[in-house]
């Protein structure tokens, strides 16, 4: 979709960046502690979109860590629906929080 659109009458990607230059760093959300105390600084965690329109998670292994939320969350969503894959990097991990960088997979 190359950054602009709309999707439906209430959002929007327009001013959005591409799928290629989309890097969000945020916390996740609705984190579950018993998967977190498996992964630390470093990790690599897939993203899935448990439907075409959400909610976007982060996954390790197979159990799921936690909830995307940012303001670029539609545009990712966008991108892993029209087949762009996107990785999330564990910056650290504190109790129950756990802050990634999502930035595209590389090839």
């Amino acid at each position: 979709m190359g950054g602009g659109g709309v999707l439906n009458r209430f959002f929007t990607t327009k001013g959005a960046p591409s799928c290629e230059d989309l890097i969000i760093r945020t916390q996740l959300l609705s984190t579950r502690r018993d998967v977190l105390s498996q992964i630390s600084k470093g990790d690599n965690l897939s993203l899935e979109l448990l439907s075409n329109s959400g909610p976007c998670v982060a996954v390790f292994q197979t159990e799921i860590v936690g909830t995307v939320i940012h303001r670029d969350l539609l545009q990712l969503m966008v991108c892993i629906n029209n087949g762009k894959s996107f990785v999330a990097i564990v910056r650290s991990v504190d109790g129950g929080a756990c802050l990634v960088t999502i930035k595209p997979k590389a090839l």
